[in-house]
């Protein structure tokens, strides 16, 4: 059987066409898989334009619908119809806990259109704050627990090392601000920037035109100015990011931790006591965890509404359940026992070195743990690479609960939807924009009620009480 199939290709590790999971995926379930590669730069744009095409491949790998509109529009398949020809799906949903966060992906025709990947049997949320072990001791410097001390952390690195970029960042604002933001009880960048979720009180609140929000700003904005935060941290790339980690002009980053094991030999070269660590996320002001929301998937699959008339539609969902069975998660995650994996003596699941004793970036040679392709993703590819400090950390993480759950899919009707998304991108990127323009000082914080208006004059007024509307509905 041959599948087509839209692939996302990171420059991390560029697509092979002999890696060996596709052989491996074959020898399981004998299905050929026809790639259709498109750089990640480049995977927002082309998809939709592939969408409106008669050769739109039969699975969209790393694809989540960019707009409710084209869920109600039907042009993409509703996969929530087909769960019962899904079992290893739908008992890997109930396995590990996840169907009730499933479920909240539903829209308001109480129907879901993609489906995890990278799915793990708990919550792990592998993109956390990571610090030079060894400069903050070598410096007497504690390890930040709050907001506060990661910023007395910062301003007296940037005191012993003026020359340094004590935090830094890359992928745009987007990435550093989702943390910030979970810290100050909020949302912002990759986390949401406009309507967010109250689980406690079952309430939406526009996020931008809250104190919590403004308090976020007025906290980076300082970090920002005293040259805490790097000042390219809205357009660093990530060779010169990791350049700046392995050459020790940086010691804070977001970053996810399973690439400690690819910066510790470049760093430790350069510098023998070279050393980082995970650390537990610093609370804020009200206890809340500078952490990004994080479901317990990190990617998704989403299928064009076409393929319920192909021929092969049957072997598509067949293909697809699979991908979900307990075969499949070690396969697409670790390989082969005693090929590319073993169980070491902790009883954890460990990729195995090569020849000369040397780390195998395993996703590079053999294409596995793979954002496009691991439906299921075994939690040892992320623990049973970390160090002792940084595995006390998630298991401190885990105790604490620190991750914060995302927002529910929106409540909106397909009319409401219809009326909102025609303003909701424009007031996105205002909101965006403001927001740099802010940390960076060019718009003062003194002008923020002014942004708060024009947020509520280019539509946020309309989005919230279409949200209202939905709640005095359903009361």
């Amino acid at each position: 059987v041959t599948i087509t199939y839209l692939y996302a290709d990171n420059t991390s590790y560029p697509y092979k066409e002999d890696w060996a999971v596709f052989d491996w995926i074959k020898e399981a379930t004998g299905v050929t898989l026809d790639l259709t590669v498109v750089p990640d730069a480049d995977y927002n744009t082309k998809v939709p334009l592939m969408l409106n095409s008669a050769d739109c491949p039969d699975i969209l790998g790393k694809w989540l619908p960019q707009n409710n509109d084209d869920c109600f529009n039907g042009v993409y398949l509703a996969i929530s119809d087909y769960e019962d020809q899904l079992p290893n799906y739908t008992a890997f949903l109930e396995e590990s806990g996840m169907r009730a966060e499933i479920d909240g992906t539903r829209l308001s025709d109480g129907k879901y259109y993609s489906l995890p990947t990278c799915a793990r049997s708990t919550t792990i949320q592998d993109q956390q704050w990571i610090i030079r072990a060894d400069i903050f001791e070598k410096n007497n410097i504690p390890v930040p627990t709050t907001m506060d001390e990661l910023y007395e952390a910062g301003k007296k690195l940037k005191e012993l090392y003026p020359d340094s970029t004590p935090i830094t960042n890359r992928f745009g604002s987007a990435n550093i601000m989702a943390a910030f933001a979970g810290g100050f009880g909020t949302i912002a960048g990759w986390s949401g920037s406009d309507m967010m979720y109250d689980w406690e009180t079952e309430t939406w609140e526009y996020a931008p035109a809250t104190d919590n929000w403004k308090d976020m700003i007025t906290y980076v904005n300082k970090l920002y100015t005293e040259g805490i935060l790097d000042e390219e941290y809205a357009t660093l790339d990530s060779a010169v990011y990791e350049e700046r980690i392995v050459n020790g002009t940086t010691f804070i980053m977001y970053d996810w931790v399973t690439n400690i094991t690819r910066y510790d030999p470049v760093g430790k070269e350069k510098d023998p006591d070279f050393e980082l660590v995970t650390i537990v996320p610093p609370k804020g002001p009200e206890g809340d965890y500078a952490v990004r929301p994080l479901h317990q998937w990190q990617q998704n699959i989403t299928l064009p509404a076409k393929v319920k008339d192909q021929d092969n539609f049957e072997d598509i969902l067949r293909f697809i359940d699979w991908c979900y069975t307990d075969e499949a998660e070690m396969i697409l995650t670790f390989g082969i026992e005693g090929e590319t994996y073993e169980k070491n003596e902790e009883g954890r699941y460990v990729y195995l070195p090569d020849e000369n004793g040397n780390a195998v970036d395993t996703m590079s040679v053999y294409g596995i743990y793979n954002n496009s392709l691991t439906y299921r993703q075994h939690i040892d590819s992320i623990l049973g690479t970390l160090d002792d400090a940084s595995y006390e950390a998630f298991e401190k993480i885990d105790e604490l609960n620190c991750v914060p759950m995302p927002n529910p899919a929106s409540p909106l009707s397909a009319e409401q939807n219809e009326y909102v998304s025609t303003f909701s991108s424009s007031l996105t990127d205002y909101v965006n924009s403001s927001m740099e323009q802010m940390i960076m000082g060019t718009m003062p914080l003194s002008d923020w009620d002014t942004f708060v208006q024009n947020c509520m004059d280019k539509g946020a007024q309309k989005m919230i009480d279409a949200y209202k509307e939905v709640a005095t509905v359903k009361e």
